[in-house]
């Protein structure tokens, strides 16, 4: 099973993508910020496969980059609030997505393309 950290202080996006995923058949591990998130770590001590993070969070590069010394394959989706015209400072970002204003279907399937999509890079490469 493949764990996703879902990372953002939107707690409607994480529970509506939380629940995408494991219906997917993926771990979803929710947190709002970097110290429940690195909490929810040192607790569980698993391997992360998927970093979704905002890029509203301040240090997110920076979370995502240590994540990835202690996770070598870790891959990481940056989520851009609706209103965002960039990534800004984020440049590592293995996919970028805009969060769905109001999630639907079309929501769902892109959201979960995008992740399988980044998942199978993760896998094969």
């Amino acid at each position: 099973m493949r764990a996703v950290l879902i990372i953002d202080p939107d707690l409607g996006f994480v529970f509506w993508l939380g629940r995408l995923l494991a219906g997917a058949g993926c771990q979803a591990l929710p947190a709002k910020g970097f110290s429940e998130a690195s909490a929810l770590l040192d607790e569980l001590h698993m391997r992360i496969d998927l970093l979704v993070v905002s890029s509203l969070l301040t240090g997110s590069a920076e979370f995502a980059e240590t994540l990835r010394r202690s996770h070598p394959n870790l891959k990481v989706l940056l989520v851009l609030d609706e209103k965002e015209r960039s990534p800004g400072q984020f440049q590592n970002a293995d996919a970028i997505l805009r969060k769905p204003v109001q999630p639907d279907r079309i929501a769902d399937a892109l959201w979960l393309r995008i992740v399988e999509h980044v998942l199978i890079r993760h896998f094969v490469a």
